[in-house]
């Protein structure tokens, strides 16, 4: 699901950019920051709560939302290159799909191109991203738009293919970000 919302959102369009072909691309890269990313964003939430219940807060939804907040910022320190690596990897821009190697070439055309900073691309636009700005996200961190302000690739975007092209992709995330958190909201209280 995944691939094709990135493909849907790609400037080459979701046909050139492979179709239905190599679906499973980028998903060696999802799993390697998996953990890492739900551990930072656990231990974000964690330390958020403790430090605004020592401030005075009390079990609030506000309270809750201003500490997942912060999960979700430090999460996004392994989100942000995981995302980058995959997204690339799912677009074959450093390798052919099928390769063994693919993730280690990825990676090291990432940090070629980009250097090494390059890696959290789009970390502002993932941050604050809501389902339009994901078109934005993707064309930054594809490397697809002239700059890597969201606002700035937002304007592209619409320039290019009006507001729905500012929608690209948006059924596959709203049942990605559905079923995820389905499954995380019924399995957290276990």
């Amino acid at each position: 699901i995944d691939t094709i919302k990135t493909r849907l959102q790609s400037e080459q369009g979701f046909w050139k950019a492979g179709g239905f072909r190599g679906v499973y691309r980028g998903l060696s890269s999802a799993v390697i920051g998996s953990a890492p990313g739900a551990a930072l964003f656990f231990a974000g939430d964690e330390g958020g709560q403790r430090t605004l219940r020592s401030m005075g807060w009390g079990d609030e939804p506000l309270m809750y939302a201003m500490a997942s907040s912060v999960g979700e910022v430090m999460a996004c320190l392994v989100r942000v290159p995981t995302e980058n690596v995959k997204q690339n990897m799912q677009m074959g821009k450093f390798a052919k799909a099928g390769e063994s190697n693919a993730l280690r070439r990825t990676v090291s055309g990432l940090l070629d191109q980009r250097g090494l900073a390059g890696f959290w691309r789009g970390y502002s636009t993932t941050v604050i991203r809501e389902i339009p700005l994901d078109v934005a996200k993707t064309r930054i961190m594809l490397g697809e738009s002239s700059s890597t302000s969201f606002v700035q690739t937002l304007k592209e975007v619409h320039k290019a293919q009006g507001m729905a092209g500012l929608f690209s992709g948006v059924a596959p995330r709203v049942f990605w970000i559905s079923l995820g958190g389905f499954v995380f909201l019924s399995l957290i209280h276990i």
